[in-house]
């Protein structure tokens, strides 16, 4: 069983889908697997998924109809084996060392942290998420989940994208996280219920997640 499954929904992104995919293969930590679900995509990313077939560590689903994002993610849920969730947009990347800082804070906690929170820089506004993590100025260990609720209310922080949680496998299953039926913020119903679920979080600090 894989410590990690990263889920990259894919729908016409050939442009970026070799970056997003070789991010991750290319990470030193070797204890993760992939799931590529092509949402019938138009462009030729079906068949930069199918290059990809022989790699042991990656899973191909083809979706024979075009389902939406948020959908797309429900059946990378289902297949994976991993015990935390990565997602990961298929025009977006992982910066390189991030997974490996990622298993030893796993690993330090003994893998009894629901949720991981980290940091991201996009191109475009708010272009990073750093004001985010201002929380631990105000808050001391054990956190509490409704200390980081009343500051993402304070601070006006909008719960609008999944990609920079990390995300224990069995939170998701026991709570029945999935995503909605929606093809447009999808994201933003899904975070605010994880955010009310999760009992215990931690911060990853380095640099992990580009946003196009």
């Amino acid at each position: 069983m894989p410590l990690l499954s990263v889920i990259i929904p894919i729908y016409n992104t050939r442009k970026y889908l070799r970056n997003c995919i070789n991010s991750v293969l290319k990470q030193k930590c070797q204890n993760f697997e992939v799931i590529l679900i092509n949402d019938n995509s138009t462009d030729g990313s079906e068949e930069i998924c199918k290059s990809y077939a022989k790699n042991k560590k990656i899973k191909i689903i083809n979706n024979k109809k075009n389902l939406g994002v948020g959908l797309s993610r429900n059946k990378g849920i289902s297949i994976s084996s991993g015990k935390y969730l990565i997602f990961l947009d298929s025009d977006d990347f992982l910066y390189q060392g991030c997974l490996v800082g990622l298993e030893k804070l796993i690993t330090k906690n003994k893998e009894k942290i629901d949720v991981i929170i980290t940091k991201f820089l996009a191109e475009a506004p708010p272009y990073s998420n750093d004001y985010l993590f201002e929380f631990e100025n105000f808050f001391s260990k054990p956190y509490k989940t409704e200390d980081f609720i009343s500051h993402i209310n304070r601070i006006n922080y909008q719960t609008n994208v999944c990609w920079h949680y990390i995300i224990k496998k069995e939170l998701i299953t026991k709570n029945k996280l999935n995503f909605i039926n929606a093809k447009i913020n999808e994201d933003q119903e899904f975070v605010a219920r994880l955010l009310c679920t999760m009992k215990t979080f931690t911060f990853y600090k380095n640099k992990y997640y580009f946003h196009r």
